[in-house]
């Protein structure tokens, strides 16, 4: 399945739900705008994060509401591609001294403060950097698409569940075990 099927279905599920985070979402952007902006950010069109985009903006903001309202997956709300730019500048400066080439990542999911999800730029593999628990470059997904793949498996084997009112509740037992299946599979 194709990175823009696996988002198509996953807005499904957050329909279906009634997820908060529906009415939260920007638009998506046309191709060619995701391509020209990356590029005024010296960050390369991956496919799969392009696609992110043309599917939402991300969310309005990721200030101001809780948590469970925007999330994706725990600590995981879609940056809009500003705040993406502002995420990096915050991830360049807490993350020197532990991570080296700063430049090859980009945070495109988080919490708006320190934690976030990193896409490697060369790998395309999904990193989680969270200072305050001692997590500074941990492979959590092998990519965007494999990242979407435990989210709707989350979805489907009820570690993710949509309160109406509230968001995204998490099963953290499952998730992790769904995750670590995930990595171990290598996809």
């Amino acid at each position: 399945m194709s990175t823009k099927q696996k988002l198509l279905q996953l807005e499904s599920v957050l329909i279906q739900k009634n997820a908060p985070v529906i009415k939260h979402f920007n638009p998506g952007l046309p191709q060619e705008e995701v391509i020209t902006f990356l590029a005024s950010q010296d960050i390369p069109a991956i496919h799969s994060l392009v696609a992110l985009y043309e599917w939402h903006n991300g969310v309005k903001t990721v200030y101001g509401f809780l948590d469970a309202e925007l999330e994706l997956l725990p600590f995981g709300k879609l940056f809009n591609l500003e705040e993406m730019v502002q995420m990096r500048a915050t991830f360049e400066e807490w993350a020197e001294g532990y991570i080296e080439d700063l430049d090859n990542y980009i945070p495109f999911l988080g919490s708006g403060e320190s934690d976030m999800f990193l896409l490697d730029l060369t790998t395309q593999e999904v990193l989680a950097f969270q200072p305050m628990i001692q997590t500074f470059g941990e492979r959590m997904f092998h990519s965007i698409d494999s990242m979407l793949d435990c989210i709707l498996e989350c979805f489907e084997r009820g570690a993710f569940t949509i309160v109406p009112e509230k968001g995204l509740e998490k099963d953290f037992e499952a998730y992790w075990q769904i995750m670590e299946k995930h990595l171990a599979q290598g996809n």
